[in-house]
């Protein structure tokens, strides 16, 4: 009850000053709401033009393929239609590197071989002719060269000689004209002793003035001697540096001109022996040879044409690497050629969990098979996290990559053909 009372016996208090006089109105801050989202805007519409430069989006083509090699065993095997000329090995029959397997011919081969031989025949002429008369104008710039340094050295001691022979004219003439004028200066003090003629102090003055004119002549005379002597040899100097430059620049011509005909023909080999192998050009065959030592486990038993994709033979042999063997559509293989990039995912091994496999285009046949489609054998990098899990016979989609642009190219592109008219 007492509690009761006291509590009704409280009144309410007002505390004063709860605001101070310092303190403001909140200002409004929906102008800096404003620009801060037109910053903002602003932002990710530049960070939207980069990524479009940066995000590159590839146009491809998609295929199946099947997996071979790997096996221990060596497959003679070409993605072009080939005609076998003659054999020279048989079933069970081992061969050793080097040794003559088949020889064998085709359009693809032909067409090989003639541009081969166009380089061939290109080396030939330019040894036989470019290059010689491109020596040739070596060998004369180089006597011009040497003449021209024999006369650098005949000036060079003309000049030597033209300044000895000055400074002893002018050294003479110098004690000359000292003498002649100690004689004056003696005719001089005579003359005032009245003991010689005006006639006779001025014959020694005038003997002096001429021997002074004359060394200055002289000196002038020598001067233009030597000047012309200079000219000469910088003429000459000039001329040598201009022939040595002229001749560097013809032995660099011959020397690029030759490393790129051999390049030419040896980037020819090259791709050749990347298709077909070790071998030997024979007219307009070629010549296979084992590049390893093995067994014959099958040959064909072909008398002639042996079809695209078809094999050869097969060897037992190491292990050879994997490839992936493609066939694309007419549609498909006029978009591609050799070199292109290739993704390839395996149906066994999911390449959401797995991954995938790069691959390169090693060949695009130009002839069809069976079917209709044009056989394409590619060669296998950066398979590492599949080792020892691939095997041969394994499927999967190949994406061969045609073109890789970015998003902004992509935009552009399709500006160019809304805005474009014909």
């Amino acid at each position: 009850m007492d509690e009761n009372k006291n509590f009704e016996d409280l009144e309410p208090q007002q505390y004063l000053d709860i605001y101070k006089d310092q303190d403001a109105p909140p200002d409004d801050i929906s102008q800096n709401t404003s620009l801060s989202l037109i910053y903002y805007g602003i932002g990710m519409v530049c960070l939207l033009i980069i990524l479009s430069l940066i995000i590159k989006i590839p146009k491809e083509v998609s295929m199946p393929f099947v997996l071979k090699g790997g096996e221990k065993e060596w497959v003679l095997q070409f993605p072009q239609k080939t005609y076998i000329l003659e054999k020279f090995v048989q079933t069970g029959q081992q061969v050793n590197p080097g040794d003559s397997i088949l020889k064998i011919t085709g359009p693809s081969i032909v067409n090989h071989i003639q541009q081969y031989n166009k380089t061939m025949i290109k080396l030939d002429h330019f040894e036989e002719e470019v290059s010689r008369v491109e020596k040739r104008k070596i060998e004369l710039l180089e006597l011009k060269i040497e003449r021209i340094k024999e006369y650098i050295q005949q000036t060079s001691r003309r000049i030597t000689k033209t300044v000895t022979t000055r400074d002893n004219a002018i050294k003479s003439m110098s004690r000359q004209i000292e003498l002649l004028e100690k004689s004056y200066a003696r005719d001089t003090i005579l003359y005032l002793q009245g003991v010689i003629a005006l006639a006779d102090l001025e014959r020694s003055e005038i003997a002096v003035q001429q021997l002074v004119s004359e060394k200055i002549y002289t000196e002038e005379t020598y001067t233009l001697r030597l000047l012309e002597q200079e000219n000469m040899l910088q003429s000459f100097n000039t001329q040598k540096d201009d022939m040595e430059v002229e001749s560097e620049e013809i032995e660099l011509r011959l020397d690029l001109a030759h490393k790129e005909i051999l390049s030419e023909s040896g980037q020819v080999l090259t791709n050749m022996k990347l298709e077909f192998g070790e071998f030997s050009i024979q007219d307009e065959a070629l010549l296979l040879m084992a590049d390893k030592k093995g067994v014959v486990k099958m040959i064909s038993d072909s008398e002639s044409e042996v079809k695209p994709g078809e094999i050869l033979a097969r060897f037992g042999t190491a292990e050879n690497p994997y490839y992936a063997y493609l066939e694309a559509s007419p549609a498909q293989v006029g978009q591609l050629k050799k070199g292109q990039k290739t993704v390839l995912k395996f149906a066994s091994f999911p390449h959401y969990y797995f991954g995938t496999v790069k691959a390169e285009i090693l060949s695009v046949s130009t002839s069809p098979n069976e079917d209709g489609f044009f056989p394409i054998r590619t060669i296998l990098y950066e398979d590492e996290e599949f080792e020892g899990e691939m095997m041969n016979g394994l499927t999967g989609k190949s994406s061969i990559i045609l073109e890789d642009k970015s998003i902004f190219d992509h935009m552009f592109m399709i500006f160019k053909e809304k805005t474009t008219f014909e």
